[in-house]
This record gives C-alpha cells, sequence and structure tokens, in this order.
C-alpha cells in the first residue's frame, strides 16, 4: 500500500479506535447517556469500514448507511462485514444525536451495539492484515 494512503487509513483506524473506546466506556461510566454510547458504536464501525475503503484506493462517501458502503468494497470484501448486523448500527447515527420519534435506546441496545462494532473492527482488521500480506494490485 502506498505510504500516502497507508497514513490516511490509519487516520481513519484511530477515530474509529477512539470511537470504540468512548462507546466501551459503558457501563463503567454510570452518567454516560445511552444516546452516546450508541452513536458512537456506529461512528467507530463506519469509520472502520471507511478505512477498508480508503485502502481499496476509494474515497469515502458522505454516509452513514454502513450497508452502502460495505457495498462500495470489492465484492470479495463485503460478505463478511454484511454478515453483521450493519443496519442495527446504522440507525444509531441520528436517532442517537437528535431528539426523534424513536423511544431513547436503552441498556439492551447498548449491550447489543458495543458487540456489533468489535465485530466490525475485527473483521476489517483482518481484512486490512490480508490486504497487506497481497501483491500490490488491488
Amino acid at each position: 500500500m502506498q505510504a500516502d494512503r497507508q497514513q490516511a487509513v490509519e487516520r481513519w483506524l484511530h477515530y474509529a479506535r477512539l470511537d470504540l473506546a468512548a462507546a466501551e466506556l459503558w457501563p463503567d461510566v454510570a452518567q454516560l447517556p445511552l444516546t452516546v454510547v450508541c452513536f458512537h458504536a456506529q461512528q467507530a464501525a463506519e469509520k472502520y469500514i471507511k478505512a477498508l475503503l480508503v485502502a481499496c484506493d476509494s474515497d469515502p462517501p458522505h454516509t452513514h448507511d454502513l450497508v452502502a458502503l460495505v457495498e462500495l468494497l470489492p465484492s470479495d470484501l463485503q460478505s463478511s462485514l454484511l454478515e453483521c448486523d450493519l443496519e442495527a448500527l446504522s440507525f444509531w447515527a441520528v436517532e442517537a444525536r437528535y431528539p426523534t420519534s424513536f423511544p431513547e435506546p436503552t441498556d439492551e441496545d447498548a449491550s447489543r451495539v458495543i458487540p456489533l462494532a468489535r465485530a466490525v473492527r475485527d473483521r476489517v482488521l483482518a481484512i486490512l492484515a490480508a490486504i497487506d500480506d497481497e501483491p500490490e494490485d488491488r
């Protein structure tokens, strides 16, 4: 991978790690609003996927739709990410930030989104490791 592209990937990964760390503060930080937990879990997944898009030499679009982002990846990289419940995470990109007609997130919601964000992280990191092991043809 070219050095400038690798640097951009690392920046996306850094911000993804920060978002996941913020979400993972719950439940240890009792006063952390569940909207914050759900939003940061979604943001972590989004940034991990966008890091992968950058690694594949694609400019990530301005969207929070995780399925749409994954569908921009080369087809051979999509399947493991599409196995995650990306819709459940995408929901929190907006719903956790603005007062809407949807109810507030629950402990169950927070308990669900953090493992989903971790699954996206793990799959993206595995794909990135495989890409780094391949010849520079992608």
